[in-house]
């Protein structure tokens, strides 16, 4: 019975950490949708309503997102929207590995340095989600 427990206890664990890791990923797009429908909310819209339009905004925020990196020729606008979606998810994965870390008795250094790696992965799978659809170039291997 106690193995069943703790079996349960890593698969809940690890489906919460997986959540946590997405969340945290997709920052930007979930702030705007946070904000989006706090304010219907509170300017009088109905709550499901203000749910529903909330959660469309962060998903045309996380779409356009991703066709202005995928579509733009400038190497500043993608730099642009990159930071714009790189940076929130960091500071979510710095929190996130902090707080994780401190449920253990490190030190504070070790927290410190934990919650770095923990910002750093986040960052880095946010761009490599926010660069998925950028198509590579094809390069002709004739010379002419």
């Amino acid at each position: 019975m106690i193995a069943i427990g703790v079996i349960c206890s890593i698969i809940g664990l690890g489906t919460l950490c997986w959540l946590l890791f997405t969340f945290a990923t997709l920052a930007f797009p979930l702030f705007v949708a946070v904000s989006v429908g706090i304010w219907l909310s509170t300017n009088g819209m109905d709550s499901l309503a203000a749910v529903l339009l909330g959660a469309i905004a962060g998903m045309v925020t996380l779409g356009v997102g991703q066709l202005v990196f995928v579509m733009a020729h400038a190497t500043w606008l993608r730099l642009l929207v990159g930071v714009v979606y790189v940076v929130p998810a960091g500071v979510a994965g710095y929190y996130a590995a902090l707080r994780l870390a401190e449920l253990g008795p490190t030190s504070e250094v070790w927290k410190v340095a934990i919650a770095v790696v923990g910002a750093t992965a986040v960052g880095v799978t946010a761009l490599a989600r926010l660069a998925a659809l950028v198509p590579t170039p094809v390069h002709n291997s004739q010379s002419p």
